[in-house]
């Protein structure tokens, strides 16, 4: 009898193995900085524009897989693909690229792409031939992140990354609050917990936080937009804007009215976008505003 897929509430929308990404959070923290010294070698021997070995093994290894029932290779995006899956997908078929994905479980977004003789496989987004960038070394690392920019006179919030619960507690005390808890890698705001200003909540989020990384990052909580900006050839191609989700008053409707209204758009049932939940703690983000599910926010009044 097949069981119900388990679904995390704190990986949503993008749900993910929590071992897999666990494990690999572990072996990026305690290998890849011991494997540092080789990475800097391969980057000075080998010119810009070498052959990749993996380009040529991971092909074989995926559809080896397939072959044996493991996983299995597809032609074609499915519509619970990710926009931005589905819109690199599109753009190759224009260009005639030829585009092969492999899917295992949760395992996704691995693909294989062939144009004009030349075949390279890449997970989640192609990049250039060769030796990794050094930037890639500490991009996904928000910690080493925090330290760049530091470097380079950037504001930052308040914070540090810590990996017992002692001097998680520690560092909670000694931020202004709320503060925010998040894996110290990882993308789509899996496991992160904003709001935080008491000690309890604090260690429920720190704890959600270790599921996907030996290490937490604790600051200071800043409001406003998030902006994420594209360079493509060290050039800012597009910004994206986001925000989370809200209502926006009329001085008539309630809470819960204007949530009803706002989930009835086409573009809240897609692959990015989702209908916006009425559970616990969107009343607790309500009460935090000093409003309920009954409340009638004023005209204009984003809530």
């Amino acid at each position: 009898m097949r069981t119900a897929k388990k679904i995390c509430k704190d990986c949503e929308p993008a749900q993910v193995n929590h071992f897999i990404i666990r494990t690999s959070a572990y072996m990026g923290l305690f290998i890849k900085p011991m494997l540092k010294p080789l990475d800097y070698f391969t980057r000075v021997l080998l010119p810009p524009r070498s052959f990749s070995w993996f380009d040529i093994v991971a092909p074989r290894v995926l559809r080896t897989l397939a072959f044996f029932h493991i996983g299995k290779i597809e032609t074609e995006v499915r519509k619970d693909d990710s926009d931005r899956t589905r819109c690199f997908w599109e753009e190759a078929k224009r260009r005639g690229i030829h585009m092969l994905m492999y899917r295992c479980g949760p395992i996704k977004d691995l693909f294989i792409a062939k144009y004009k003789g030349r075949t390279i496989c890449f997970d989640g987004l192609p990049r250039p031939v060769g030796p990794e960038a050094e930037s890639l070394y500490w991009m996904d690392n928000k910690p080493l992140m925090r330290t760049r920019f530091k470097e380079h006179g950037i504001p930052l919030a308040g914070g540090a990354v810590a990996f017992r619960e002692r001097r998680a507690v520690e560092i909670f005390h000694s931020l202004q609050k709320p503060v925010i808890v998040k894996p110290y890698s990882g993308s789509r705001s899996r496991h992160t917990t904003v709001h935080l200003d008491t000690e309890e909540s604090f260690l429920r989020a720190f704890r959600s936080a270790k599921v996907l990384s030996p290490l937490a990052l604790i600051e200071e909580e800043l409001e406003g937009f998030v902006h994420r900006g594209t360079l493509i050839g060290e050039k800012l191609i597009a910004v994206m804007r986001r925000e989370p989700p809200h209502i926006i008053g009329d001085g008539i409707h309630t809470v819960r009215e204007l949530v009803a209204e706002e989930n009835k758009l086409e573009g809240r049932h897609g692959n990015t976008f989702h209908p916006i939940v009425l559970e616990q703690e969107a009343e607790m983000e309500l009460v935090r505003q000093k409003l309920h599910l009954g409340s009638v926010p004023k005209k204009g009044q984003r809530s």
